[in-house]
């Protein structure tokens, strides 16, 4: 009988275990739990889902912790630094290419089939990809996107729109 009771024993230990393991994947593992969001204002929010997964897109619907409700993607993966005022988003990107692949087959009407075509062939895609690093300034007055832009075309474009040094220069120090 005392084996009896120390193989019960051992059963109820490792099925604690595997309970205890399914409930800590499970609570780590369920979509938008671990989800970033953060409104920029004006309808514009960041969305982050990961170091290379992050986005800022632009939705009518006041629910924005829905990612059903995404109107469209503003800014594509990965941003690097973004910053932002009443009038104003400014963005550091580092293009991943899997990442926007992604969000575009998830968020967009074109089929997985579709999406690498898409990439290769459009031109605001081929001019994201052929840089390592992309500027972007949104005016969300406008809802106006402004970029992809080196450093030097991004600070000269912020200054013709009138956007104070010290905020462009802002995203350039991280």
């Amino acid at each position: 009988m005392v084996r009896y009771g120390k193989k019960i024993a051992i059963q109820q230990i490792v099925c604690s275990c595997f309970w205890f393991v399914g409930l800590w994947i499970g609570f780590t593992s369920c979509g938008g739990m671990s989800d970033i969001t953060e409104d920029l204002g004006e309808g514009y929010f960041y969305l982050g889902t990961g170091p290379t997964s992050n986005c800022i897109y632009f939705s009518n619907e006041s629910d924005y912790r829905n990612p059903h409700t995404i109107d469209r993607i503003v800014i594509y993966p990965a941003m690097k630094i973004y910053r932002f005022n009443d009038k104003h988003i400014l963005i550091v990107q580092h293009p991943n290419k899997k990442s926007v692949q992604i969000d575009l087959a998830f968020h967009s009407p074109y089929s997985e089939t579709e999406v690498d075509s898409v990439l290769q062939n459009d031109a605001f895609f081929k001019k994201m990809f052929s840089n390592e690093i992309n500027y972007w300034i949104i005016d969300k007055k406008d809802r106006q996107t402004h970029g992809p832009f080196y450093e030097e075309e991004y600070f000269a474009a912020g200054l013709q729109m009138n956007i104070e040094k010290e905020f462009l220069r802002s995203v350039l120090t991280d």
